[in-house]
């Protein structure tokens, strides 16, 4: 199995709905620092984030996702 599937599978195992994590932003955290990136933690009210970054020069290159999802239901 590659290292893309075997991450994947991890993550949509997971019962990720907002705000819980279920770990799944450590399992993202310690893949990337493995990979030499830099993990820095960010708090933001009750919700969890964290930026990885690699080297210290420029360009920067950024992808923003999500690792939970929100609640189903009626909003």
């Amino acid at each position: 199995m590659s290292a893309t599937l075997d991450l994947t599978q991890q993550l949509i195992t997971r019962a990720s709905v907002t705000p819980s994590r279920e770990g799944c932003q450590e399992l993202m955290a310690e893949r990337l620092a493995r990979a030499g990136f830099e993990i820095e933690r960010l708090r933001y009210g009750s919700v969890d984030n964290f930026w990885a970054r690699h080297g210290r020069g420029g360009p920067v290159l950024c992808f923003a996702g999500h690792t939970d999802v929100v609640p189903t239901g009626r909003r």
